[in-house]
């Protein structure tokens, strides 16, 4: 029976079971079982990922001292936190396009790549069923590395905008020597939906969400009162991490902070609660910390918008650190730390991703920069650099900068200590919009509409803004548009093209050319939804004219063609599309098609090499050579595996060009 959606949420966003069964009742009889594990190996580290429970990184290893630097579980011992139920502590969840994603406990698409370079890839990835958006993670390990390198592709294969949300949830092991290491720039940390706001690392709130952390340095584990998510707010640098103190070693994450703006903390407290949750998740492997990173969103929920056929690549790096203490800067091939050492002298640590024979190693004075050290080192993933000095009378470690640069002059990475400043105003917490009719303008009701349905709001319906909006004004073209969006995603064509008719009557009144496109191509979409693929192809053809519609209206237009048999004029349409789209694996997915169509078997060849190399897992590509080169389907059956929705999302890209 079918589960609708009845108010669940899930990260403060709407917890949607539906196209998914549920995943709920949990026994509690232990069993063994056995998982297909896929690994990587080097001379550095070990990964072990398990493809039957979402792809998720079960385990990294450093080993060159046994460290699991990331928390790895003895048992599978699933509590219901995730959206469909099911969910397992440790390791890193890859979620999108939401948090503790649907399908995190069900096998995903997955593969091995050994690669041209002596590096191998573990893939892992899947069309999720609600949007119909897909995800992929590909998890790398180089010779001579001890960094985990994951590449990160998502993409919106749908004809119509959505809103997603990607977090990468790492867990650590915890205990009373852990502290989590954020970097220079966190000065104030953020709850959910930015409705609360605290300084870090000192807390100096007396109602963080309902917790009094007055005074409490909230960088270490054991000083935490009560379950907390705390979000730096305005990331400006490139890690964070943790560290154990009673184990020296410790975990790192490295990313474009441009990109992967969000690091966010999640943990259960040192408290009778934490004992009560983590006997829920696990047996005998202690406490844990979540070490989350998050890409186009600083928040949970921090949903940002892609386009039709967007593409998205970003990448991460986690490695483990050893005998460092609290890293003060890193970046993807080295971190460093800079602290007193006691007895009038100074202490500085490094650790390197890769070794590195004959670096050199400066400290100077910060203002002055007369050296203080200035010496050849040889460090590795097994051997870390530990190098005391003497400071100068009346000088403290904050005065000094380090440089690190190897053999050839390159800079490895570099420290400069920042001066004390003012602890920062807390910015103004968000609050829940007024009602539809006690909102001042239409302006504000349309933005109002859109943040709702943006963030996939579980308490407020995005429809009375949008409906009051119209009451005002009935013919007020943004919101005429939008809800036109909405109405075709929910297949409402009938209503949509009324919808979008009527915000185009608005936009060409006194024979004007609109600023923007967009009525256009959905009014195509609403068009095509109801079999008028005549008429849609003129208002695809309008949208082309504009530079952020060309590729999508190019594409349906290579569709409608395809489904009226003209394999030659779709052809020149797809290429049309793929001339600014060309990571638009749903156009590279047709163009292949309509190339065996056609008999254009180099060309063939190369298609699906592009494809394949943006999209590793691509069934299209697998079925395309299948049908080509009459090669085994036992590929396509391995990629696919048993899952109904992937077949059923194959056929698809072929139905809809009238194969």
């Amino acid at each position: 029976t079918p589960l609708f959606y009845d108010g669940r949420q899930s990260q403060h966003a709407q917890a949607h079971f539906y196209p998914y069964p549920a995943i709920d009742k949990l026994s509690d009889v232990k069993r063994d079982a056995a998982y297909d594990a896929l690994c990587l190996e080097n001379e550095y580290i070990k990964v072990v990922v398990l493809p039957e429970i979402g792809g998720r990184l079960f385990s990294a290893t450093d080993k060159t001292n046994g460290y699991e630097f990331i928390y790895r579980q003895s048992v599978i011992k699933p509590s219901n936190i995730a959206i469909t139920g099911a969910w397992i502590s440790g390791g890193i969840e890859w979620n999108f396009p939401h948090h503790h994603r649907a399908s995190n406990f069900m096998t995903v698409d997955h593969g091995l790549v050994e690669n041209a370079d002596g590096s191998a890839t573990i893939w892992v990835g899947e069309i999720e069923r609600r949007h119909r958006m897909k995800w992929l993670a590909g998890i790398t390990l180089r010779p001579g590395s001890s960094a985990v390198e994951v590449t990160v592709r998502l993409m919106n294969r749908t004809p119509a905008v959505q809103s997603e949300l990607y977090w990468a949830c790492a867990a650590v092991h915890t205990n009373e020597n852990y502290q989590y290491i954020f970097p220079p720039s966190a000065k104030v940390v953020t709850w959910h939906c930015k409705n609360a706001f605290s300084h870090w690392p000192v807390s100096h709130e007396a109602d963080f969400v309902g917790v009094d952390l007055r005074g409490i340095d909230l960088s270490w584990w054991k000083n935490h009162p009560a379950p907390g998510s705390y979000f730096i707010h305005n990331l400006q640098e490139d890690f964070h991490g943790g560290y154990d103190h009673g184990k020296h070693a410790g975990t790192m994450h490295v990313a474009d902070h441009h990109t992967v703006n969000c690091a966010k903390l999640f943990e259960w407290g040192n408290c009778p609660e934490a004992e009560v949750e983590n006997s829920k998740l696990t047996d005998i492997d202690g406490h844990y910390a979540e070490l989350m990173v998050g890409a186009f969103s600083d928040n949970q929920p921090d949903y940002s918008w892609m386009e039709p056929h967007h593409y998205r690549e970003f990448t991460h790096r986690w490695y483990p650190l050893r005998e460092i203490g609290v890293v003060k800067n890193a970046n993807a091939e080295a971190a460093v730390n800079l602290e007193t050492a006691g007895n009038g002298c100074a202490r500085v640590v490094l650790n390197t991703t890769r070794r590195y024979k004959a670096a050199r190693l400066i400290v100077r004075h910060a203002e002055s920069q007369a050296s203080v050290v200035d010496q050849k080192i040889d460090v590795a993933p097994d051997l870390p650099l530990t190098l005391e000095f003497e400071l100068a009378h009346g000088h403290k470690p904050s005065d000094l900068s380090v440089l690190i640069t190897s053999a050839d002059g390159r800079e490895l990475i570099a420290y400069t200590p920042e001066r004390p400043t003012q602890l920062p105003e807390l910015p103004a917490p968000v609050t829940q919009p007024d009602k539809p009719e006690q909102v001042g303008t239409i302006e504000e009701l349309f933005q109002i509409a859109v943040r709702l349905d943006q963030f996939h709001n579980p308490v407020l319906s995005p429809y009375p803004y949008l409906q009051e909006a119209l009451r005002r004004d009935p013919d007020y073209a943004p919101a005429n548009t939008f809800l036109g969006i909405l109405q075709c995603k929910r297949l409402l064509f009938i209503e949509a093209e009324a919808s979008l008719g009527r915000a185009l009557a608005r936009l060409e009144q006194r024979y004007t050319q609109p600023r923007k496109g967009e009525a256009y191509y959905y009014l195509g979409l609403a068009l095509a939804g109801q079999g008028r693929d005549r008429e849609a192809a003129e208002r695809f053809h309008r949208a082309a004219w504009y530079s952020e519609w060309h590729s999508v209206a190019s594409f349906q237009l290579a569709q409608i063609a395809a489904r009226d048999g003209d394999f030659a004029q779709a052809s020149r349409f797809v290429d049309e599309a793929l001339v600014e789209g060309g990571r638009d694996c749903v156009a590279h997915e047709l163009r292949a098609i309509l190339l065996r169509i056609l008999g254009r078997g180099d060309e063939h060849a190369q298609e699906i090499a592009c494809l394949r190399a943006l999209d590793p897992l691509n069934a299209v590509a697998v079925g395309e050579q299948f049908l080509m080169d009459s090669k085994p389907a036992s590929e396509l059956i391995s990629l696919l595996h048993i899952d109904p929705a992937n077949w059923l999302e194959l056929e698809n890209v072929y139905l809809s060009v009238g194969r």
